[in-house]
């Protein structure tokens, strides 16, 4: 996969929130930063916070709008969310995502 399909991958596993599946494409020490989860250093410290943030939600969907690699290694995804909390709240919403990959594996996620 190149780097590209290795971005579309992930966002195809969170939409199935297939986690253990999403472990698989992190580094030991990849990093996450969103301003709605905060800052996050290390693969098991990102998959427990995505643990818990799929569970608060009955439906989510991550759609990418528009998916480029601005430099080497680096993918600029423009998505549209869209999700029913466990309380029925509805929301949309669209964000940037900038994902690294290095050597086929995911090293930081930002979310913009």
């Amino acid at each position: 996969m190149n780097n590209i399909e290795i971005s579309k991958y992930y966002f195809e596993l969170s939409n199935n929130s297939n986690i253990s599946e999403i472990k698989n494409l992190f580094r030991e020490n990849t990093t996450y930063s969103s301003s709605n989860t905060w800052l996050y250093l290390g693969v098991d410290n990102i998959i427990e916070m995505q643990y818990k943030f799929h569970s608060s939600f009955n439906k989510l969907n991550w759609f990418i709008d528009s998916i480029e690699e601005i430099r080497p290694w680096i993918m600029l995804i423009n998505f549209t969310f869209n999700w029913i909390k466990n309380t029925w709240e509805k929301i949309i919403f669209s964000w940037k995502e900038y994902i690294v990959i290095f050597d086929k594996k995911i090293q930081h996620i930002e979310i913009k």
